[in-house]
């Protein structure tokens, strides 16, 4: 996906976020670290909504992944928006909803993605996505955040 591509793809996903939210009801936009972090950003901007303010940073640890920084407000009682780059098996996914659940009992979470890859683990699903790219288990989807240029790129590779 080309930047372009994918501007429009957020563009698209900000509108949908929009016409499904609750009037006055403000979603709370929670990033996953690094790229989903960035992504949450444009969203953010597209929606003209504010980040969620950053009151801690948690770590998770997810076997196979990493660590998994989490940058959150208050939960309780709000609407999220978790957004990453890439939902695959879902294990990240899983792994920042407990530590969402770990600081509050929130009215509603819905996963946003730019790719939907498929090869779920978990039963995630990606409310709103940029685009679904059926993959093969060898194939690798890199999204590359240029931050001089605030621009994504998204890229499929073969192993």
């Amino acid at each position: 996906m080309t930047p372009e591509r994918v501007n429009r793809a957020v563009k698209r996903m900000a509108f949908q976020i929009a016409e499904s939210t609750d009037a006055g009801k403000l979603p709370l936009i929670i990033g996953i670290a690094d790229r989903g972090l960035a992504l949450a950003g444009k969203l953010s901007a597209e929606l003209q909504l504010p980040l969620g303010s950053v009151c801690e940073l948690l770590s998770v640890k997810v076997k196979g992944v990493g660590t998994v920084a989490l940058d959150y407000s208050s939960v309780e009682g709000r609407d999220i928006l978790l957004v990453d780059d890439v939902l695959f098996s879902g294990r990240t996914v899983a792994a920042a909803l407990n530590a969402i659940l770990d600081k509050g009992n929130p009215s509603r979470i819905r996963i946003v993605a730019l790719v939907d890859r498929g090869h779920r683990q978990f039963p995630f699903f990606a409310e709103f996505f940029g685009i679904k790219l059926p993959t093969k288990f060898r194939e690798h989807v890199q999204v590359s955040f240029l931050d001089e240029t605030d621009s994504f790129t998204v890229y499929l590779h073969q192993y």
